[in-house]
């Protein structure tokens, strides 16, 4: 949530957001960005934690994508993201995740 408004922050599994570098994405202060806790999360989203898909919430809303999870010179290559439910994963290829959900491409992840 940034400065009052969601966000949807699309990474590889394993990778750690980086705050800082979501707020610079954002251009707004480190002190006005919050992850939803799991409860905040469900109300924005319709969909608990774990289980929440790249798009198709409750409202639609921005997202941004760790250019850092993904290889954008392989359109076609598979990925896998939250279908709705804990127990489900949906397959797409980042070309679809990229039409659908028009998002704002830069580096999120922490320095490892």
């Amino acid at each position: 949530v940034a400065d009052g408004e969601p966000y949807v922050v699309i990474a590889a599994g394993t990778t750690r957001i980086d705050d800082k570098k979501v707020a610079k994405a954002l251009d707004i202060s480190r002190r006005k960005l919050r992850f939803a806790n799991p409860d905040d999360a469900l109300a924005i989203s319709g969909y608990v934690v774990g289980s929440m898909p790249p798009f198709a919430h409750r409202s639609p809303f921005p997202a941004l994508v760790d250019s850092l999870s993904i290889n954008t010179t392989a359109p076609h290559e598979v990925y896998f993201a939250g279908a709705g439910r804990v127990d489900a994963m949906m397959e797409l290829s980042l070309e679809v995740l990229l039409t659908v959900i028009k998002p704002h491409i830069v580096p999120l992840s922490k320095d490892t």
